[in-house]
C-alpha cells in the first residue's frame, strides 16, 4: 500500500479496514516527490524546513540551501535546488529528513470525528507518531 513498508503498511491497512473512508494523501516518496512536497510550501514561507522538520543534516542543508538562493522563487525552481540537495545525502540522512522517504510515513485528509481512531492504531496499537501539523499547515502524519 502506497510503497509502506514494515509497520507503516501494516497500520495504514489497519486503518483502511477501520475506516474505510479514510483517504491517504501520500505514502513513500522519492526524492523528487520530497523536494516537490517541500517546494510548495516553501514558496508560502522561506523558513518553512526550519520550522516544520526536526533539526538534522538534510534538514540544514535543505534550508541553507533556500537562504543561499533567494531568487528561487516558483516552486519548481525551488523543488530542482532541493532535489540537487537531497541527491547529495545518504540514505539514512535522508530517513532523518523525512520518514517518507523511506516508506515509514503516510499522510491522511483530517477526518475530526476519526482522530481517536486513527491515534489508536498508530500511536497505542504500533508505537508510532501521531502529527496534526507540519508546520502551521493542517496536514494528518503518521510515522513509524
Amino acid at each position: 500500500m502506497m510503497g509502506l513498508l514494515g509497520t507503516a503498511c501494516i497500520a495504514a491497512n489497519e486503518i483502511k479496514k477501520a475506516i474505510p473512508s479514510v483517504v491517504f494523501t501520500s505514502g513513500k516518496r522519492d526524492m523528487r516527490e520530497q523536494a516537490d512536497a517541500m517546494a510548495t510550501n516553501i514558496v508560502k514561507q522561506r523558513s518553512w524546513v526550519s520550522a516544520t522538520y526536526m533539526r538534522s543534516y538534510a534538514s540544514d542543508m535543505c534550508q541553507q540551501w533556500v537562504e543561499r538562493n533567494p531568487k528561487s522563487k516558483t516552486r519548481q525552481e525551488i523543488s530542482d535546488g532541493l532535489f540537487s540537495v537531497l541527491q547529495t545525502m545518504t540514505y539514512t540522512q535522508l530517513g532523518a529528513l523525512s520518514k517518507h522517504l523511506c516508506g515509514l510515513a503516510y499522510d491522511i485528509r483530517p477526518m475530526g470525528d476519526k482522530e481517536r481512531d486513527i491515534i489508536s492504531v498508530i500511536v497505542e496499537k504500533h508505537g508510532g507518531k501521531f502529527l496534526t501539523h507540519e508546520g502551521d499547515l493542517v496536514i494528518w502524519h503518521c510515522q513509524h
